[in-house]
């Protein structure tokens, strides 16, 4: 009886070897999911298949195993490759892969308090999935050094384009008018605060008249000629 037990454990384990290997059924899905989805450029792509049920064995492929799935919406965080071997022996299994997107974003590095004015050591680098992001942000220092922030914000928090003014009520600003034939550039004062691409009504420290302008930088606005 122990030999028979013996004998048929060991062709298990002859025919085991001639499988093809969960990990590389696994890793095929990966690399087809990987090959198939689109990016947005500065992002980066995270692929991770589901780990098949170890029990299951699939005879050996000799040639390159075949991948297939269905288009996938954008923002998808799943997706299903069919992985198949075209073998005498044909054989085919479905691989749930799950999807994420990291954005680069800047975070602050540590608890700030509100009215903090900005520079690059309070701020980092970090990636982060698409799913937790809300808002705009920003993804580059510079963009922040010299903003000054709204509201508090605590240590790794991604800091929105809500979190910060890059013009501040009363705050000198440089104003620019420029069109195809003419560039003006003067000071003014801001009469409000807001970040990237906000209205604004600024006033001119020259004429002391008040002008309707979009905010294009840090202590910069535009008015429109």
């Amino acid at each position: 009886m122990k030999l028979y037990i013996f004998i048929f454990s060991l062709l298990l384990s002859v025919s085991a070897l001639g499988d093809t290997s969960l990990d590389r059924i696994e890793a095929a899905a990966e690399q087809y999911a990987q090959g198939v989805l689109e990016v947005p450029e500065g992002a980066r792509l995270l692929v991770s298949a589901s780990e098949l049920d170890r029990r299951r064995h699939f005879d050996s492929c000799d040639t390159p195993l075949q991948a297939q799935a269905p288009s996938t919406r954008e923002g998808a965080r799943y997706m299903t490759v069919k992985i198949s071997c075209d073998t005498p022996k044909p054989w085919l299994v479905y691989v749930p892969v799950q999807i994420a997107v990291e954005y680069p974003v800047m975070v602050a590095k540590m608890t700030l308090g509100p009215d903090t004015l900005l520079d690059e050591s309070m701020v980092a680098l970090r990636y982060v999935n698409n799913s937790s992001l809300r808002g705009n942000y920003f993804s580059s220092p510079d963009e922040l050094n010299g903003a000054r922030l709204k509201r508090r914000a605590s240590a790794g928090q991604v800091i929105t384009r809500r979190n910060v003014c890059l013009v501040c009520k009363g705050n000198p600003v440089t104003i620019e008018a420029n069109n195809d034939h003419l560039s003006i550039r003067t000071s003014g004062t801001a009469m409000g605060s807001g970040s990237q691409g906000d209205p604004i009504r600024v006033q001119n420290n020259r004429s002391k008249r008040m002008v309707d302008a979009y905010v294009i930088g840090i202590g910069q606005v535009r008015v429109k000629m």
